[in-house]
């Protein structure tokens, strides 16, 4: 069985996953912000509103758990 990051791993156990699979999204990244973690999550956690902000992102359409 491949090595997965830990942080990859936390995250995908929140959303109910075990491994990523065809429907699954893994963001992975660090970098020194002076923003703060509520600041930078609020950003990061508005889905729908990263075509605005993100050239890679025409859209976006945030799928219902479980379907």
């Amino acid at each position: 069985m491949p090595m997965v990051d830990p942080d990859i791993e936390f995250c995908l156990r929140r959303v109910g996953k075990s491994v990523a699979t065809w429907n699954t999204l893994v963001v992975h990244g660090s970098a020194e912000a002076a923003q703060s973690t509520e600041d930078l999550w609020s950003v990061w956690a508005a889905l729908e509103r990263w075509p605005s902000w993100s050239p890679l992102h025409r859209s976006v359409t945030r799928a219902v758990r479980g379907s």
